[in-house]
This record gives C-alpha cells, structure tokens and sequence, in this order.
C-alpha cells in the first residue's frame, strides 16, 4: 500500500519537507520587521488613568476596581486601599492624568520633616503609623521636598 499525500508519494512528500527545511520559499514578509523600542528608564515610572475626582499634584491615589479610576488614596475606605502612587499633575473629574510609581517624588511644596511615610486620609500622606483602617508604608522623606516611593505590601488592621 502506497502513501499519497496530496496526489505526491510518501517519498517525494519527505524530499519536498526536507528540502523546503533548508531551502524555504521566498515570502513577503523576509524583511525585518522593526521592533518598537524599549521605553526610556523614566516612563516606566509613571502610570496614566482617569480621575474618578479632583485631584492635586502630589495626591496619594489608588485604582478603583469598581469604576476602573482612580481616586484619592485613603487609609480607612475599602475602594480607596489600594494605593499605585503619587499625582504628578492637577486632574479633574473624568480628566486623564499621570501619576508615578516609583523612584523620587519631588514636591513643588513641603511635605514635612524627613521619615517614614504612610498613606493616610483623603490623598494625604501621614508619619504616624496607622492604628485603624490599613497600613501603607509607602516610602519615605529625604528631605522636605522629596519622597522616594518604595510600595510596601498593605496590611489590613
């Protein structure tokens, strides 16, 4: 009994795989294809959303799952927990804006002495560590302008 394949022998089939394995045709897409670059150290820093209320530069904010914005990070409501970083601009309701993830805040004001920080209420940064609600040790102060961001895990009270 004689394998075809096709209307081809089993024999011609295998020449016609291997040599195809070597040898493949000519196709349109040959040519390389370029390949987007990576993004610059800074960008990948920052995050964009939208605002689901009024924000302000410096704003402690936190993703909303319910809604998919992003809101005034606060210690004591469950849809404000969960904390991605800091506004790097002014936002107002349902307005895109950029917020940043990590490495060096720095403040156009003074955000207090330098320290451990956590989050606290209504976008605002605390020194005192929580005893109610959430703990979010969010980084800390170097000086009075600038906050390195270094997101620790949420512990729940």
């Amino acid at each position: 009994m004689k394998i075809h394949v096709q209307g081809q022998s089993r024999d011609a089939y295998l020449d016609f795989i291997d040599d195809s394995m070597y040898h493949p045709p000519h196709t349109p897409y040959e040519e390389e294809i370029p390949t987007p670059a990576p993004p610059e150290e800074d960008e990948m820093l920052y995050g964009y959303g939208i605002a689901g209320e009024t924000i302000s530069e410096g704003d402690l904010v936190a993703f909303n799952v319910t809604d998919n914005k992003i809101y005034k990070a606060d210690k004591d409501v469950v849809a404000r927990k969960n904390f991605i970083g800091l506004a790097t601009e002014n936002a107002i309701l349902d307005a895109s804006f950029r917020y940043q993830v990590g490495g060096v805040f720095t403040a156009a004001h003074d955000l207090g002495v330098s320290g451990v920080v956590y989050v606290g209420n209504m976008g605002a940064i605390t020194f005192t560590k929580p005893v109610t609600g959430s703990i979010f040790k969010i980084g800390f102060l170097t000086d009075a302008t600038h906050l390195v961001i270094q997101c620790m895990a949420r512990i729940n009270i």
